[in-house]
């Protein structure tokens, strides 16, 4: 898949892929323990890792095996979450959807904001079939979250994930094109 995206604009919020420049802002995101626990990773603390972060983003999105975009508020200029689209099978159109967002920006409807732009832009834009999202059952907010942009729950894989010595199951859910 292409991505040629430059930025995309919201009422209150622009996406754009990340940059060097972001690493302070995304650092506050990946090194909450609280904002990355359903990731399946330990939080990030080192600018270092951050800007390789950055960096991979940027190759994945040149190569178009990954689009990662910064979700900003256009009033401050800050970053306050990430939107992800990868594992992607080209001869299917489909791929998976990640996202987080800055505990301070949490209950403003920024996320399904974000999420209804990135969408559009997928379906529309790049001739996305169908986007899927795999998220753990105990995270409510996210189930919520997609339930409200259309995502149906297609089901549940038992003890797919193990972090920490914790197996986790795992809630699926997928949204087509209709338009296609």
């Amino acid at each position: 898949m292409k991505f040629t995206l430059q930025q995309l604009e919201t009422e209150r919020l622009f996406l754009r892929p990340l940059q060097p420049m972001d690493v302070d802002d995304l650092k506050e995101i990946y090194s909450d323990r609280d904002t990355i626990k359903y990731w399946g990773m330990h939080p990030i603390h080192e600018r270092a890792d951050i800007s390789n972060i950055v960096k991979d983003a940027t190759e994945a999105m040149a190569s178009g095996t990954k689009l990662t975009l910064g979700v900003f508020e256009c009033s401050s200029m800050k970053l306050v979450g990430l939107v992800l689209f990868f594992n992607l099978i080209d001869t299917s159109r489909r791929g998976e959807i990640g996202y987080a967002l800055n505990r301070n920006y949490r209950r403003k409807g920024y996320m399904k904001e974000a999420m209804q732009s990135v969408i559009a832009y997928l379906f529309d834009e790049v001739g996305v079939r169908r986007i899927e999202a795999d998220i753990n059952p105990e995270n409510k907010d996210s189930a919520k979250l997609l339930s409200s942009l259309n995502f149906e729950h297609e089901g549940t894989l038992k003890g797919r994930w193990e972090f920490d010595g914790k197996i986790n199951d795992s809630q699926l859910y997928g949204l087509l094109n209709t338009n296609l």
